[in-house]
């Protein structure tokens, strides 16, 4: 993938601010975890955890999670949109992706160049998006808030992605905002 992502493109009438939503538009092909990198990915997950002292419930895939304010009602279901803010950053706390223009503006430049701060739509369990996004979201219901730790497996593996190096496992903060059932 090329930085032309993050560039605003024309088509057709519309000019459109495309800013690649790169855990939303681009599902992994690859997940396999081989390699001595492995180890030490364990180690900065565990380390996030220990640092900001969260207590994790951690899924058979390795997904690690906390909720930080429960919502209401039925959770999100394979097919149905949920309508999310979001902040994506490396395990060091950067901030690499968001819809938030507030937290977007703090030294950014691929999201502060964005200019498209709003909630975005997000069909759970299509493999529409990366593994560690379609498990988390089908975890959440309307209102939900929770903190995610996703391990490469479950995101970029070993080929990583753009700015994101292989092996890197993400921290990823979700609300959701409202949820669109499918029909």
């Amino acid at each position: 993938m090329s930085a032309s992502l993050f560039q605003p493109k024309t088509t057709g009438r519309k000019h459109i601010k495309c800013w690649a939503l790169i855990l939303l538009l681009v599902p992994m092909l690859s997940f396999a975890q081989t390699g001595a990198l492995k180890p030490d990915e364990s180690a900065k997950i565990k380390k996030y955890v220990a640092d900001h002292n969260l207590v994790v419930t951690v899924t058979s895939s390795g997904l690690n999670y906390i909720i930080t304010r429960p919502g209401t009602g039925d959770r999100i279901a394979v097919g149905d949109t949920a309508v999310v803010w979001f902040v994506l950053r490396f395990v060091d706390g950067k901030i690499f992706q968001t819809n938030i223009g507030s937290l977007a503006r703090q030294g950014n430049p691929q999201n502060a160049g964005a200019g498209v701060y709003k909630p975005i739509r997000v069909q759970a369990g299509m493999k529409r998006v990366i593994p560690g996004w379609d498990e988390a979201l089908l975890l959440l219901n309307k209102g939900a808030k929770a903190t995610f730790i996703i391990p490469s497996s479950l995101a970029y593996g070993e080929k990583g992605l753009n700015i994101i190096p292989p092996y890197t496992p993400l921290v990823c903060e979700i609300e959701v905002i409202d949820i669109i059932k499918a029909h």
